[in-house]
């Protein structure tokens, strides 16, 4: 534990005495000017505390020297580092010269251990400098040796042998071995060129984005999925700081100064530590692209450790797939959890607020598709649509196919359509008043089988839409159209429960009253039955004629409901086949009908011209209007004008209300939904058996409206029943 300890102290001591005294203070782009500027610090460091301690020792080498080796050494730390290895070898050789220029003439001897010294930066110069540089040194040195003799006589090219052959070894040893090493440079150069090349080979073919920072914080490496992700290319980016890339990024309302300097500075610290909250873990981000669409990446950001510092490197993966099918499966179940307590308009403008989110279109419309496949049914706008741009007047829920504009193509074509330029469609329509601009839509058809059931279609997109934004109106119409389904088949079972428990409680109510009274004429039958049996025996034929007349009053009166209650049963089972009919020819016929009791009581009835056509069973709705004028004359009371008016007013879900008015004795409101119960009759003086509001009743439900009254007790009634349209074309 104690060995590695020290180990790990010593080494970490050594780096940090190398990036002191030898590493370059300056940024030095090639690792080969790196290296050799290191070693030259190293050597003229050594070479300047050796000839320091012979200045001091011996005191025979000039300050100058040292002084030399000095700048030499600084020098090595900027740029300037071939200067300094420069310094280094004249440093080196010089002296040798001097001293042999310097020798006594009695010590001729000493000139091979003077240009011994020469070896020495022939040796370290084979470090620094090229094989070529060295060759050319190396003859310098041997033809400057060559000289000597003219220089100073008394030195023989014999006394110089020993010299010239020890250098020339040395230099020809030297030449070799770095031939050799560069030859080995050489391969291992084309070695590392063929793994680069097989890196960025790999790097470019990569899905996933990649840059790399250098130590300063620009931008070295920039691959084609980068280009293709963010939509900036390499020579855009290639030399930008890291900080001014991060900044295009945002959003355009966030690249201001002030995020500049704080995303420069959280780079800054990166590069110093090799550290940073945003480092070493997957983030996933939103970024801007330039064509300005956004994406969601997952980014890791790391550091590598270098002799200069630490460079920064990213790699960018796509998520934007991922996200949006992780957004379009939470969507689709907070869907099914919004249908749960919700109506079917509701759940539908719900889905056009998510689908409006996720594809950032502020309008959007959902219609049915009618059976026919000639109708559509608006069902819901978007929220947006409504606040912020739909303002027209919707004349009726129900339009026709033909007279919709180009968005209609979806359900003519039974395709999706995509209008990115709508202002230049030669078929388009106008839009009516109140209605927003549209720039560009996208509608989907929703099929089922052959037939288009629904569309979803959202416009108004910043920019065009895509075959991504194709996929999710389509996915979610589709849902929605599948909970819409479910949705109505709920209300429907539940209607369908209700009318059941409906139908039970008239059963019972029925059960009940027919048992109460039908048990009224047979009780008088078998009470008058004694009685016939009395008067014969006592032979009054006078009592025998009136207690029979009795009898066949109650038979008569029984016959009269059973007729009803056979009537009122075959509704909804025994129908004629529904038609169009004039609702003005119905009331003429009814009228025609009562014409002898409506003269008899010098009722006087006013029917509103142009009455609409109906469509239903002409026979049922005769019963209705006859039943409702009959009713009319029999409660006029003593009203000295008697008036009764037919007409139509006002429509209620698509069907057309009308009414039948008089003005007799009145209904007290305690009893608007009795009368229409079976065997109701709230004054027994006024002949009936009590089932003739019952009838229209049932006969106005099964056409699909509905019936009721409005009445002032004294003034007169007014019964109002809703019947359907004539269908369209």
């Amino acid at each position: 534990m104690i060995i590695k300890q020290t180990h790990k102290f010593i080494s970490e001591l050594a780096l940090k005495l190398r990036e002191l005294l030898i590493a370059p203070l300056e940024h030095l782009d090639r690792p080969d000017d790196r290296r050799r500027a290191s070693v030259a610090a190293a050597l003229l460091l050594i070479s300047f505390l050796m000839v320091g301690i012979e200045i001091l020792v011996a005191g025979n080498v000039p300050v100058i020297v040292e002084l030399a080796l000095f700048g030499g050494y600084w020098l090595t730390r900027t740029s300037w580092y071939r200067a300094a290895t420069w310094i280094l070898l004249l440093v080196l050789v010089v002296p040798s010269y001097i001293v042999v220029l310097t020798l006594p003439q009695s010590e001729p001897n000493r000139v091979l251990t003077a240009f011994g010294w020469v070896a020495v930066p022939l040796i370290l110069g084979s470090l620094i400098f090229s094989f070529r540089v060295m060759t050319l040194f190396s003859l310098a040195n041997l033809v400057a040796i060559s000289l000597l003799p003219f220089i100073r006589t008394e030195l023989s090219y014999y006394a110089l042998s020993g010299t010239l052959g020890f250098l020339t070894l040395i230099s020809a040893a030297v030449l070799i071995v770095m031939n050799q090493r560069n030859k080995l440079e050489q391969d291992r150069q084309a070695e590392l060129r063929d793994n680069e090349q097989k890196f960025r080979s790999f790097i470019e073919q990569s899905s996933d984005g990649l840059l790399l920072a250098d130590e300063r914080g620009n931008i070295i490496e920039w691959n084609q999925a980068q280009e293709r992700l963010t939509g900036y290319t390499s020579q855009e980016c290639i030399g930008l700081p890291l900080w001014d890339f991060q900044l295009r990024m945002l959003p355009p309302a966030g690249q201001t100064p002030e995020a500049r300097q704080r995303v420069k500075k959280r780079f800054k610290s990166a590069l110093q530590s090799g550290q940073a909250d945003f480092m070493d873990k997957a983030l996933e981000v939103e970024i801007w692209r330039k064509d300005g669409t956004k994406l969601f990446v997952q980014q890791m950001a790391f550091g590598i450790k270098t002799q200069q510092g630490y460079r920064l490197g990213s790699i960018v993966r796509d998520v934007t797939e991922q996200k949006r099918l992780e957004a379009l499966t939470h969507l689709r179940l907070r869907l099914f959890e919004f249908a749960a307590n919700h109506s079917t308009v509701e759940l539908l403008q719900k889905t056009l607020d998510e689908v409006g989110e996720l594809t950032d279109s502020p309008i959007g419309f959902y219609h049915f598709v009618e059976e026919d496949q000639k109708t559509l049914t608006l069902q819901a706008w978007s929220t947006r649509t409504l606040d912020e741009f739909c303002k027209a007047e919707e004349e009726s829920l129900h339009y026709p196919i033909g007279q919709a504009g180009v968005w209609a193509d979806a359900v003519r074509q039974r395709r999706a359509i995509i209008h990115n330029d709508y202002s230049s469609l030669p078929d388009r329509k106008g839009m009516p008043e109140g209605h927003a601009t549209v720039t560009r839509e996208l509608v989907v058809p929703i099929q089922r089988g052959n037939r288009v059931v629904a569309v979803l279609g959202v416009g108004n997109k910043p920019q065009e839409y895509t075959d991504k934004d194709l996929e999710i109106v389509s996915y979610l119409a589709d849902v929605t159209w599948e909970l819409a389904e479910r949705k109505q088949a709920e209300q429907e079972r539940e209607e369908l429960i209700k009318k059941l428990e409906a139908q039970n409680a008239e059963l019972e109510r029925f059960t009940y009253t027919v048992s109460h009274d039908l048990k009224s004429p047979l009780v008088t039958i078998q009470g008058f039955l004694g009685y016939l049996e009395e008067d014969m025996a006592a032979g009054d034929i006078e009592r025998f004629r009136q207690d029979s007349q009795r009898i066949a009053n109650a038979v008569d009166s029984m016959n009269s409901q059973l007729k009803d209650l056979l009537e009122l049963s075959r509704i909804g089972r025994l129908m004629n086949p529904p038609e169009d009919v004039p609702f003005d020819e119905i009331a003429q016929e009814v009228l025609e009908i009562l014409h002898g009791g409506l003269e008899a009581r010098g009722v006087t009835v006013t029917l509103s011209p142009n009455l609409p056509t109906v469509h239903g069973d002409r026979q049922r709705l005769k019963e209705v209007l006859q039943n409702l004028v009959d009713n009319a004359v029999k409660f006029m009371g003593d009203q000295p004008d008697p008036h009764i008016e037919i007409g139509q007013e006002g429509e209620e879900d698509g069907k057309l209300i009308f009414f039948v008015r008089d003005n007799g004795i009145g209904i007290p409101s305690k009893y608007y939904e009795r009368i229409f119960g079976l065997f109701e009759r709230l004054d027994a003086q006024y002949e009936g058996t009590g089932i003739g509001l019952a009838l229209v009743k049932r006969i106005v439900e099964y056409h699909g409206g509905r019936i009721w009254v409005e009445s002032e007790v004294g003034t007169g009634s007014v019964f109002y029943f809703s019947l359907p349209l004539k269908p369209a074309e």
